[in-house]
């Protein structure tokens, strides 16, 4: 995995424009981590696993909503490139 500063959400998309906020989309931001477990699902919240709660999630889903999405040509270009670079090294021998 690979992190890139100061990427959002869709910033390979180039029809998509320059950064914007779009407080009509849903978000987990606010969301605590769900744990999928043999047991089945779970929260972890404050660092524990708690019972899985729908009407937590719905909270937090009403609570975080929006978030930003904006096309990024010289993100695209690098992450392409390590994406690349990253395949040639795994696969050729």
């Amino acid at each position: 995995m690979k992190v890139y500063p100061g990427g959002q959400h869709a910033w390979t998309v180039s029809t998509l424009g320059p950064l914007r906020f779009y407080p009509q989309y849903g978000s987990a931001k606010k969301c605590p981590f769900i744990l999928l477990g043999s047991r089945g699902p779970t929260l972890l919240i404050d660092g524990r696993a708690k019972p899985f709660d729908p009407n937590v999630i719905g909270a937090c889903l009403r609570e975080g909503q929006g978030y930003s999405m904006g096309y990024d040509a010289e993100l695209r270009a690098r992450s392409t490139a390590d994406a690349v670079t990253f395949l040639q090294r795994q696969l050729m021998p």
